[in-house]
């Protein structure tokens, strides 16, 4: 890993290779030949064949590569952030719907011995402390906690950033007051455009009416919303149409509606409603080169994991776990441990310093530093967490893209 120019960074894979436009934000897939070329100009080695010798020129005329600069070694020494980007705060199990894809095992009633709300404001104060960014309330459903608007004027308060995540059919006065006063971001989960495929998957009748009700509720008060279409075998066919709907409401909500495919567990039965339609799957799949990069991400995924990095949730009853679809791995618990300790703790950071140099292909692929990775997904799919995501489909050994076989 070689920087070629001034915030330009060389990467090579097994077989090919990557750079890293830093300024830009570009990455570049480079073939084996222009690999080499690169390869022998680092190393002052250029053979001066008319190949080499037109893959410099061209690189040179893009700014990629410059005369006057001499390449040098990537540092890639350890950093020393610990403050967190953003935490998950699961306010509750309880929600007022029965989605039958819920991975979140809730239930209609309040389980015992779950955070008090004087909890919670300790764990907003401490999260505080160690410099969180952002806050995501989830549930269960968020919205049904009782103090949920105490939460927000508690993380206002501090400084940091709101999001709140939820079904959309209940919001008490006081709530959408506080949504609107202190311009929190809400995103709403959509199943269906009409009643009879959105409930039969939320479980509750009506539930699409006051989901219907809200979102205009919110637009009229001009509350920051996004439309998270959750696509599963029971709606795939319907997006198009799901999306029609959504801009019903209002033009300007389409274009920040998008689609999630809800993904693999390691529980069978609910596998059944992972998407057979050819056209929904090939686009949860990386099928081409189409990356991105930015200076700060390409120096986090030097050493950490590209997803769990600076990131942890908060189950209702205070344990502890990297994301919220890796609920089993609990690393401690707020009741036991204050989260600054959890943070500088070897528990977390195997899970932070997960890099892609301990996964099996990514750490031969010159992609690595701009991919993003789902270790939940991956170990769910193929009972390893250490393997390639399944959803990509990038050979590095041979540098070739596999094409998509749906069975």
């Amino acid at each position: 890993m070689f920087y070629i120019n001034y915030d330009v960074i060389f990467v090579s894979g097994a077989k090919n290779a990557a750079i890293y436009n830093l300024v830009t934000g570009r990455v570049y897939s480079l073939n084996h030949d222009a690999r080499k070329a690169i390869i022998d100009l680092i190393h002052n080695q250029i053979d001066g064949t008319e190949t080499t010798l037109n893959i410099i020129s061209e690189l040179t005329k893009t700014g990629l590569i410059s005369d006057d600069f001499k390449p040098f070694h990537v540092p890639t020494k350890e950093q020393s952030e610990c403050n967190l980007r953003c935490a998950w705060l699961e306010l509750t199990p309880s929600c007022n719907l029965r989605c039958i894809h819920c991975y979140s095992n809730t239930s209609s009633h309040n389980s015992e011995n779950t955070l008090s709300t004087f909890e919670w404001q300790d764990v907003i104060e401490q999260l505080s402390l160690i410099g969180c960014e952002e806050i995501r309330f989830i549930g269960g459903e968020p919205t049904l906690y009782p103090d949920l608007v105490a939460l927000i004027e508690k993380a206002i308060k501090l400084n940091i950033k709101i999001k709140l995540y939820t079904n959309g059919t209940y919001f008490p006065n006081n709530l959408l007051h506080s949504l609107h006063v202190y311009n929190v971001a809400v995103q709403v989960s959509i199943y269906g455009h009409t009643s009879k495929i959105h409930d039969s998957i939320t479980g509750v009748s009506g539930s699409l009416k006051k989901l219907e009700s809200n979102i205009k509720l919110m637009l009229d008060l001009g509350i920051k919303l996004t439309c998270k279409i959750v696509v599963m075998k029971n709606n795939e066919d319907y997006i198009n149409e799901i999306n029609r709907y959504l801009s019903s409401f209002n033009p300007s909500l389409l274009p920040i509606a998008s689609y999630d495919i809800i993904r693999p567990t390691n529980c069978e039965s609910d596998n059944k409603y992972i998407p057979t339609k050819a056209e929904v799957i090939n686009s949860s799949y990386l099928t081409k080169p189409s990356f991105n990069i930015s200076k700060k991400r390409f120096f986090d995924a030097i050493r950490h994991n590209t997803c769990w990095y600076r990131k942890l949730a908060i189950k209702s009853y205070g344990d502890i776990i990297p994301c919220i679809f890796e609920r089993n791995a609990v690393i401690s618990n707020v009741r036991k441990q204050k989260i600054a300790d959890i943070i500088n703790s070897e528990d977390i950071k195997s899970y932070w310093n997960l890099d892609f140099s301990q996964i099996e292909n990514c750490k031969d692929c010159e992609f690595r530093f701009a991919c993003k990775d789902c270790r939940p997904l991956t170990k769910a799919t193929t009972n390893n967490c250490f393997a390639q995501n399944p959803r990509c489909l990038y050979d590095p050994h041979i540098g070739e893209w596999k094409s998509l076989e749906i069975k």
